[in-house]
């Protein structure tokens, strides 16, 4: 009779513990494809190196022409003064 007793609760325990290492797993897939989806909505949002390179060669040939502008202005202004 008392080994049936601790056989009951031993079985209660174990399978309270397998619940929740059930439970821990499933949240831990749950996070990990809650990560992946984060991750590709990301890598979606962000712009490329290849594209910040183009942009900024844009503002960059933006600027010069705007130096060659203000030189155009300056030598204009010398030459009449």
């Amino acid at each position: 009779m008392e080994m049936m007793l601790w056989n009951g609760i031993l079985s209660f325990f174990v399978g309270v513990l397998l619940w929740i290492f059930k439970s821990q797993r499933d949240d831990i897939e749950g996070l990990k494809k809650g990560l992946a989806d984060f991750r590709l909505e990301t890598a979606q949002q962000y712009a490329t190196k290849n594209d910040v390179h183009n942009d900024i060669d844009r503002v960059l040939a933006k600027i010069d022409r705007i130096e060659e502008k203000l030189d155009r202005i300056i030598q204009r202004g010398n030459s009449n003064g």
